[in-house]
């Protein structure tokens, strides 16, 4: 491979033809590398073999050097050694892209670059990327002056008051996020946000007094919080003791009072007030055609948290209208996953328990003149609404409605033969003011009620009356359903019944996160995924199965709070509350997932030590565990390496290292195979820890297991390392959803040792969570049998304490 540098500028250089291994330190520094990593640059291959690689791409681009200006010195070297990331390797491809839209200089150094590459990196797989949206999602272009920008701060500022005034200082983190997320701000640089400091400090005063001032405060509230604790496990047909108790949501979360809930009559108001006693009521309504996920996790959390918050009652309410989709395995799961997730309802409904009620309302619409009996197809129905048109039959005198209604009930009719249809307005700029059918045809038996019915009310006709019956007072619902509040109303209002508020908010989406159930279905089928429950998936059954843990989810949910605004919520601030979790309560225990042998050849053979470790560094009430020590012990492949540096803390030929919680070692002799691939080290031990008093400098500490006696080896196990199913983070809006699986999503390593002293623990359970020292957070799997010990990974540790 050639370089040709040319320039015709007397102050440039000009550099002949030279050969990628003879890259001279003034090729490099016209390249780009800053002078203080040049020396460095040159001992490494790899970096060497990006830059030229790098430089080819930007040729074939219309770059020269020495001639093309750069936006910023450093920019292809900063290319070079950041583009792509690992886990995008095949976005390589668009190298040269990235670069022609670097050299226009519309893309400024920080942020800005950084979204650049994350776009580009998230089409690793398209053939080419579409110039316009690239543009567009990459900010390209775009002019804000500094006052619009206050004014996008001052808006979001505005839009989350609630919950900034209620967390103060505390809230300037998830402000910070927000910003990244927002359409124009993500853009912008640090120097370009400091506004947002003035608002919290304008509001809250000095970070760090407001800091110091909360902790004093705190402190009293942590004892009053452990005096007034309630008693977990007390009711609603939900005796497992492995269960949690949501508390309540926070008191941002704030909606009107029941008494506020006008009325057309106000005798209605009356009637409700004097039945509920001003109680708040709410209910989570979900079909039982599926499995429960974890964008139902915040409309539970809503739904069940405001109502205790309140002090009032949340209805477990089942809307199964569709016999046909719908399965007594689905209830039964729903009912668990609401359980799991630590919410108690006051009872369980279901809509089929009010057909009668239903079939009397709907005569009674019928009766009003404000329901026909129609006889169009699905298609020609469609047809009719999009276009305005009404149907022939909307004319139908109330006599003859009511006595095809009657047929249908009978079952003289074949399927799809007739609907009722709600009389609106076909004129209606809301198509669902557009005679929406209240009942169908479905001669199919029904998982609650069997076969007493073939005719079925709609989602439409069905919901705000169940509503009404139960006397909700607060009928919170994602905001796709904001449109279909007009005829939720209009119903109410026409069968003169109380008429509950409807509440939208928007639906919690998280990046890298599939939620379409024909989708999901799709990779089951495929064998992409094994299933329903597989740990990749946001099924409630999946992420219980990986080892999230219900209250962090709740917390997350209550972090991400409620608003109309659609939001693509990061996977990172769901592991932060997952993680913050399990710090707090997952026991620690040593597991080599890759592991070398090693032995303490100065050890004798029938020597053994006992060292009792506790399981939780912060909390000794957890109890300890008790790990026998012998001549052989096991360590991860990872932490040895053939050449030491000063930077490598681990163990290398002739360095020592320190084992946790029990001696220094030194390597003295590694055995290979005639390819030179490490087998087994042999080691001496030197000295206990607790006789450690100086501490060299490039010495670290690192996990271990050892065989518990002379001839028997560490507990086996399975240890499954997940990681997220897609590489882009909005698969769903994706055609081809399929071409961005993560192929590396599941690695699975099956010959990992653990501690064998931990393995009789009564937290091997399933979906238990522990800690492996310096590896992350695993949960016991569902597969786990008295022969194999499977763990699933739940999420890694943080970057601060992986170093």
């Amino acid at each position: 491979v050639f370089f040709f540098f040319k320039s015709n500028s007397k102050n440039s250089i000009t550099i002949t033809p030279t050969k990628m291994s003879d890259l001279t330190n003034e090729i490099l520094e016209a390249f780009g590398v800053p002078k203080k990593k040049i020396a460095e640059t040159q001992k490494s291959q790899k970096t060497l073999n990006n830059i030229n690689d790098t430089l080819e791409d930007a040729k074939t681009v219309g770059f020269v050097i020495g001639e093309t200006k750069l936006p910023w010195e450093s920019c292809l070297y900063d290319v070079a050694t950041t583009f792509p990331s690992r886990k995008y390797k095949d976005a390589i491809r668009h190298r040269g892209f990235l670069i022609k839209h670097l050299l226009t200089g519309k893309i400024n150094r920080g942020r800005q670059f950084q979204i650049c590459k994350d776009y580009v990196e998230q089409h690793a797989f398209a053939e080419t990327i579409e110039e316009e949206a690239f543009l567009e999602n990459c900010g390209i272009d775009l002019v804000i002056t500094p006052e619009e920008i206050k004014n996008h701060i001052q808006t979001l500022f505005d839009d989350n008051l609630e919950a900034i005034t209620k967390s103060g200082w505390n809230a300037y983190g998830q402000i910070q996020k927000l910003v990244k997320q927002h359409k124009i701000l993500r853009f912008c640089e640090s120097k370009d946000l400091l506004y947002i400091n003035e608002l919290f400090e304008s509001k809250f005063g000095d970070r760090k007094s407001w800091t110091q001032q909360n902790k004093k405060n705190n402190k009293g509230k942590k004892n009053n919080k452990k005096n007034n604790k309630k008693n977990k496990n007390n009711n609603n047909d939900n005796d497992d003791k492995k269960l949690f108790d949501y508390d309540t949501l926070p008191d941002s979360i704030e909606f009107h009072d029941p008494k506020d809930n006008t009325q057309a009559d106000p005798k209605l108001l009356e009637k409700h007030l004097e039945e509920t006693g001003g109680m708040v009521i709410t209910r989570f309504p979900p079909e039982p055609n599926g499995y429960l996920h974890i964008g139902h996790a915040k409309s539970m959390n809503l739904n069940f948290g405001y109502a205790k918050k309140k002090g009032g009652i949340c209805y477990m309410r089942f809307d199964d209208t569709n016999p046909e989709k719908e399965k007594q395995e689905y209830i039964d799961a729903i009912l668990e996953a609401v359980k799991w997730m630590g919410h108690k309802w006051f009872k369980v409904t279901y809509s089929s328990e009010y057909f009668d009620t239903l079939f009397e309302l709907a005569v009674k619409l019928i009766k009003k003149g404000l329901a026909y009996v129609c006889h169009q197809t699905q298609t020609e129905m469609q047809e009719c609404r999009r276009n305005g048109i009404e149907s022939p039959w909307r004319d139908r005198t109330v006599e003859e409605n009511l006595k095809l209604f009657y047929d249908m009930k009978k079952g003289k009719f074949e399927e799809g033969a007739a609907t009722l249809r709600m009389k609106g307005d076909m004129k209606s700029p809301n198509m669902n003011m557009r005679d929406h059918v209240a009942y169908r045809i479905k001669y199919s038996p029904h998982p609650h009620v069997g076969e007493k019915w073939c005719i079925y009310p709609s989602y439409d006709f069905t919901h705000c009356i169940c509503d009404s019956l139960e006397n909700i007072t607060h009928s919170l619902c994602t905001v796709e359903f904001d449109n279909r509040r007009e005829s939720y109303e209009w119903l109410c209002r026409s069968l003169e019944i109380y008429c509950p508020p409807q509440i939208e908010f928007s639906r919690l989406r998280v990046t890298n996160y599939l939620m379409s159930k024909r989708r999901i279905d799709r990779l089951i089928k495929t064998g992409v995924i094994s299933g329903w429950a597989d740990p990749r998936l946001p099924t409630i059954l999946g992420v219980r199965r990986r080892g999230y843990p219900p209250e962090a989810i709740n917390k997350f949910c209550e972090c991400v709070g409620i608003s109309r605004r659609e939001q693509m919520i990061d996977l990172s601030l769901l592991e932060h509350f997952i993680r913050r979790h399990l710090d707090t309560n997952a026991p620690r225990v040593m597991c080599v997932i890759d592991p070398i042998k090693i032995t303490l050849t100065n050890w004798d053979d029938d020597r053994t030590e006992k060292i009792s470790i506790f399981k939780h560094p912060k909390n000794k009430k957890m109890g300890s565990n008790e790990i026998t020590v012998t001549k052989t012990i096991y360590i991860e492949r990872s932490d040895f390496r053939m050449e030491d540096s000063k930077n490598y803390f681990r163990l290398a030929p002739n360095k020592k290292v320190g084992l946790k919680y029990f001696a220094l070692i030194e390597c003295t002799n590694v055995i290979t195979d005639d390819d030179g691939n490490v087998l087994e080290l042999e080691a001496e031990y030197i000295s206990p820890l607790s006789e450690l008093k100086n501490r060299p400098k490039n010495m670290g500490f690192i996990h271990w297991v050892s065989n518990p006696s002379l001839n028997t080896l560490p507990q086996k196990c399975e240890v499954r390392l997940y990681e997220t199913l897609f590489l882009h983070e909005n698969p769903s809006k994706l055609d081809d959803y399929t071409k961005y699986i993560n192929p590396d999503s599941l690695i699975v390593k099956n010959n990992a040792l653990i501690d064998s002293g931990f393995v009789n623990d009564d937290h091997i359970v399933p979906f238990n969570a522990v800690q492996f020292e310096r590896q992350g957070y695993f949960a016991v799997d569902s597969d786990t049998t008295d022969e194999l010990l499977v763990w699933n990974r739940t999420v890694a540790l943080s970057e601060s304490k992986t170093k």
